[in-house]
């Protein structure tokens, strides 16, 4: 699974702005969500609803390489990441999702602490 950070007219918010819930002025343009969510289920990927600036998608390895042309590797924990970084820039994602995509954000898993 991934995320899919939305590209913002006022740019991706720091972690004040979304804490304090003054999230609004970084959120896409309209339609933006839409036209990333339904080329990306039309390309075959599973599409989680959209929350804020971002959705994920899921999908087999090969989808990943044959669409997207980013290339996922196992990380630690079970996880995965892709070749080169976890995090793809929208520059380098098909022109149909550029303009709307500021990145893809493969997200390491969460390491659960049990006080042992």
């Amino acid at each position: 699974m991934a995320l899919v950070l939305l590209r913002s007219p006022g740019g991706l918010p720091g972690a004040a702005a979304a804490v304090a819930g003054r999230l609004e002025r970084h959120l896409p343009e309209p339609g933006a969500a839409e036209r990333a969510a339904s080329a990306l289920a039309e390309a075959g990927f599973e599409v989680g609803p959209v929350v804020g600036i971002s959705f994920s998608i899921a999908g087999p390895p090969e989808l990943f390489r044959a669409r997207l042309g980013i290339d996922p590797v196992p990380s630690a924990g079970g996880a995965w990441t892709a070749a080169g970084g976890a995090e793809v820039p929208g520059g380098e994602l098909p022109a149909a999702l550029a303009g709307d995509v500021e990145a893809v954000v493969f997200e390491e898993p969460v390491e659960l602490l049990d006080g042992e």
